[in-house]
C-alpha cells in the first residue's frame, strides 16, 4: 500500500531581491553589535551566495570565523537595505575574499521623511552667529526637500573647524522669482577631502519672524517644484 503525496497550499518563498546592491556598492559588516566596517560588494550569484571585498584582519576583528552571522547593509535611494548573512569561508589568494550566504529577508528603512529634489542652487554659507560676510562660503545646493538639503562647495580648506552638529545660515536666492531666503540649519554631515567640500543640513524649526517667512519661501519653491515634476508635494 502507498501513500498518497500530502497536498499543500504552501507556496516556495523566493530569496529577496536586493535592490540597488550592485558590484562597486559599499556595504556595513558588523558582528554582534561591534562597531561595522565600510566593504565592497563584488558579486554574487542568486538566491546561493554573496561576494565581498572585507578590510585587512587588523580593521576588522577576529570575528571573520565561517559560520558567524553578521549583519550586512548598504544605502540606496534614500532607504537603508539590511539583511543577516552566515560567513561560508575566505578565498585569500590574489585577492581577499569573504563568502556570505544569501539572506533569507531584507528589511528596508525610509532615511527621509521628506521627498528630495534634485536641484543646482547657488548658496552662501555662513558658520557666524553674526554672518559677518568674511565667513561666508559659497556653494551649490544639489538636492533639497522640505528638512534640509546638500551643500556642495568648491572650497576644500578654510571651513575654520566647522563640526557635525554646529548652527549654520544658509542664504538662497529660489527661482523663479529670485526670492532670497534665509534659513537656519544644522550640519549632520561633513565630508571634504582638499578639494571639495560637501555638507549635509537639517533646516531648523524657524524661531522668528524672518525664518518664517524663508520656511514659507521654500515651502511655495517646493510647492511648485512638485507641481513641474507632476508629483503630491506631501
Amino acid at each position: 500500500m502507498t501513500t498518497a503525496p500530502r497536498e499543500t497550499n504552501e507556496r516556495e518563498e523566493k530569496p529577496p531581491v536586493l535592490t540597488g546592491l550592485v558590484v562597486g556598492s559599499m556595504l556595513h559588516l558588523s558582528h554582534e553589535g561591534r562597531r561595522p566596517v565600510r566593504c565592497l560588494f563584488v558579486g554574487m550569484e542568486y538566491g546561493r551566495y554573496l561576494l565581498v571585498k572585507v578590510p585587512p584582519p587588523a580593521a576588522i576583528g577576529r570575528d571573520m570565523f565561517e559560520k558567524n552571522r553578521f549583519l550586512l547593509s548598504y544605502v540606496h535611494g534614500g532607504h537603508l537595505f539590511g539583511f543577516r548573512s552566515t560567513l561560508l569561508g575566505q578565498i585569500r589568494e590574489v585577492v581577499r575574499l569573504s563568502v556570505f550566504s544569501y539572506p533569507e529577508a531584507l528589511e528596508v528603512i525610509n532615511l527621509r521623511r521628506e521627498r528630495r529634489f534634485p536641484c543646482l542652487i547657488e548658496g552662501v554659507l555662513n558658520a557666524n552667529p553674526t554672518r559677518h560676510a568674511k565667513d561666508d562660503r559659497r556653494g551649490t545646493v544639489t538636492d533639497i526637500s522640505r528638512g534640509g538639503c546638500r551643500f556642495e562647495s568648491p572650497e576644500g580648506n578654510g571651513w575654520g573647524g566647522l563640526k557635525v552638529g554646529q548652527s549654520v545660515s544658509l542664504s538662497l536666492n529660489l527661482p523663479p522669482a529670485g526670492d532670497t531666503c534665509i534659513l537656519a540649519a544644522e550640519v549632520r554631515s561633513l565630508h571634504t577631502d582638499g578639494q571639495e567640500t560637501r555638507l549635509g543640513l537639517r533646516f531648523l524649526t524657524p524661531a522668528d519672524e524672518d525664518q518664517n517667512r524663508a520656511d514659507e519661501i521654500l515651502s511655495a519653491f517646493l510647492a511648485a517644484l512638485a507641481r513641474e515634476m507632476s508629483l503630491p508635494s506631501g
